[in-house]
């Protein structure tokens, strides 16, 4: 994810292809990984927020149909519209592409420069509704584990929410994002977390988590 400080309306964002690889833990061992994780190479800052995170579609879901998903974030005073690519139930689950824009309001915006015209040609703006909504506690950690190698840890407690506000999902993770340097160092910062506590690789984005559980319900 791109820091929302470098993000500007009306400008264009940049593009990127995300590499990340996401942990699923049990919340009780979420402080100790934590410690962990600002043990681990150099610790250069820590930084806790709340995230609501609402995904949008039309009611017969044809941006899935088109492997994108659309997120508009809340962070603080701040919204962040985000179109990410690549097949919800098939993805590569270390990398995929991502666009972001620093939008005005709380509901997606087809005019912003970067994510706007990936979606024009897909939907219209008055099919798109609400589908299910994040509410996470994101803590995150930076990390040098190596020279010139930079990972950000993403720590996430919350759940996934329908939108009724009935809570679907819960959600207790650990994403690993490389910023710079080589992948392989996210794999190392994974084996040495093991040694903390349980950890499962989740190839499942919160995308398509939160549109299973609203499959199910």
């Amino acid at each position: 994810m791109l820091p929302t400080a470098a993000l500007r309306t009306g400008q264009e964002a940049i593009t990127l292809t995300e590499i990340e690889l996401k942990l699923t833990a049990a919340p009780g061992d979420l402080p100790a990984l934590m410690q962990a994780l600002e043990a681990l190479g150099k610790r250069t800052s820590t930084t806790a927020s709340l995230l609501t995170s609402t995904y949008y579609d039309s009611p017969d879901l044809k941006l899935q149909q088109r492997h994108l998903t659309l997120r508009v974030r809340e962070q603080g005073a701040q919204y962040v519209q985000t179109v990410k690519s690549g097949d919800l139930m098939e993805a590569d689950f270390i990398s995929r592409g991502e666009w972001e824009d620093l939008i005005t309001g709380n509901e997606p915006d087809l005019d912003a420069p970067q994510t706007g015209h990936r979606l024009k040609q897909k939907v219209e703006k008055g099919e798109l509704r609400p589908l299910f909504t994040t509410i996470v506690r994101r803590t995150v950690i930076e990390l040098e584990p190596v020279p010139s190698t930079r990972i950000e840890a993403a720590v996430d407690e919350g759940g996934i929410r329908s939108t009724d506000g009935k809570a679907v999902e819960p959600v207790s993770e650990i994403e690993l994002e490389l910023k710079s340097g080589d992948p392989v160092a996210i794999y190392d910062v994974a084996l040495q977390l093991l040694d903390i506590a349980p950890l499962r690789i989740e190839t499942r984005s919160k995308a398509e988590r939160g549109l299973r559980a609203r499959r199910a319900g």
